[in-house]
């Protein structure tokens, strides 16, 4: 917009969701680079490798989150626990890590999710459920958000880009399996009785 407005030019967006998923990946990729060894599924500092930033099960089976990567997060969700002793090993290699996920992953399973969203919900060490697609959809920021639409009893997410003069909106449900097949292959070229003796062949 800032070019639009200096020259009087627009210019063609280009976004890829590939792009975009790729883009997550400069954490890892800094990593590796900095180490020179590729990063491990799921022992990394941000999948699993270490307490601060991990999921944990809870007494009835669910799961929460924990997003202490900061160390005034780390520090605040240890000294909730009674270990201070843990604030300087955040980044500890083994067997100290091993045994720090240890004792996170044995406190968690002491409760039941709700108990810890009662305790926990509102410390600020980044903490949260690991919500159902039902619970998601209930969300009440979500909701607010404008990012739950219902459209003939089909419940989907909504636009996630906000644009104040044009907004997206969602008019209708997504079609069935196969519901605008007669129409897309009429479109490339396909006159009914190709399009029966496809149906015919299983091909469509």
């Amino acid at each position: 917009m800032i070019a639009r407005d200096r020259t009087g030019r627009g210019q063609h967006v280009d976004i890829a969701m590939c792009d975009g998923a790729f883009a997550w990946n400069v954490y890892h990729v800094l990593l590796q680079q900095r180490s020179g060894a590729p990063p491990r599924r799921g022992a990394e500092h941000v999948t699993g490798g270490w307490a601060c930033y991990n999921v944990y099960e809870t007494r009835d089976g669910r799961w929460v989150t924990v997003g202490a990567y900061e160390p005034h997060f780390w520090a605040r969700l240890c000294r909730h626990f009674g270990r201070d002793d843990l604030v300087p090993q955040q980044w500890a290699g083994d067997p100290a890590r091993g045994e720090i996920l240890a004792f996170f992953r044995a406190r968690f399973r002491e409760r039941t999710l709700a108990e810890w969203m009662a305790e926990l919900g509102e410390v600020e060490i980044c903490f949260g459920p690991v919500n159902t697609l039902d619970e998601s959809f209930a969300d009440p920021q979500l909701r607010h958000r404008g990012m739950v639409v219902e459209r003939d009893g089909f419940r989907m997410p909504g636009p996630p880009i906000k644009l104040s003069a044009t907004p997206a909106s969602i008019r209708t449900p997504p079609p069935a399996f196969g519901a605008d097949t007669d129409a897309v292959l009429a479109g490339l070229g396909f006159d009914a009785s190709a399009i029966a003796g496809l149906r015919t062949e299983g091909i469509v």
